[in-house]
């Protein structure tokens, strides 16, 4: 895979002893790599040499970037999600470079609310495209494509962190459904179009991108779910 620019915001802050640290090799295996920006992302593992890190999602996927622009590097807890929590579900082959640690923040999310992971990653899925710094002409951020005003409501401070803005996404979701009393194409819609809206229209409202929105979240969350959504 060719070299990718770093038009995401990752920075370039010179990382006094990193190179030093680290060595030619790579770090170990699934880590955080946390960019001088602060924006991060998850891999397998990643690797220095000639100035240059190379951030290794596995498969064949990776990104090269100056190794200046990586801040720190942190080993993932893997006990930070139950064990078998993504067993039954997978992200889809063509987002597969999202690896084993999106599955994990998933996972973790999906057992803090109370949600099916396989939900949460079909919000994803239509939301951001698992495209943790996805921004929308409306300033929707992230994975799970937080409004500003929602991600300050949720104490968000960063919604490129993948982590932090699945966690909250899935409180997000989670409250709509609570309020909608379980009725996944009301709380959907009001995850798409605002409560107001569904509100307003007594359903789901009758804008084709918000009842268009809703079917492809039930449909992906069909198929990664193996089961009728």
């Amino acid at each position: 895979m060719p070299d990718l620019p770093l038009s995401r915001a990752l920075g370039a802050v010179a990382v006094a002893g990193l190179l030093a640290a680290a060595g030619s090799g790579p770090a170990t295996a699934d880590v955080r790599v946390i960019f001088a920006s602060r924006h991060t992302l998850v891999a397998e593992a990643v690797r220095f040499e000639d100035g240059m890190a190379t951030v290794d999602f596995g498969g064949g996927n990776e990104l090269r970037v100056p190794a200046s622009a990586i801040a720190e590097i942190r080993e993932l807890d893997r006990s930070a999600a139950p064990d078998g929590a993504a067993d039954g579900w997978r992200l889809p082959e063509d987002h597969a470079a999202a690896g084993r640690g999106l599955e994990r923040a998933i996972a973790r999310a999906a057992e803090e609310s109370g949600l099916d992971p396989a939900l949460l990653a079909a919000v994803i899925e239509v939301e951001s495209a698992f495209d943790p710094f996805a921004v929308s002409p409306k300033g929707a951020a992230g994975l799970m494509q937080l409004m500003p005003g929602t991600a300050r409501e949720l104490s968000v401070e960063d919604p490129f962190d993948a982590e932090e803005n699945v966690a909250a996404g899935a409180r997000w979701l989670r409250r709509l459904l609570e309020r909608y009393d379980g009725d996944l194409d009301l709380a959907l819609a009001a995850y798409n179009a605002g409560e107001n809206a569904v509100a307003r229209y007594g359903g789901v409202p009758p804008f084709p991108e918000t009842q268009r929105y809703v079917e492809l979240v039930r449909e992906r969350y069909a198929r990664l779910s193996g089961s009728d959504a």
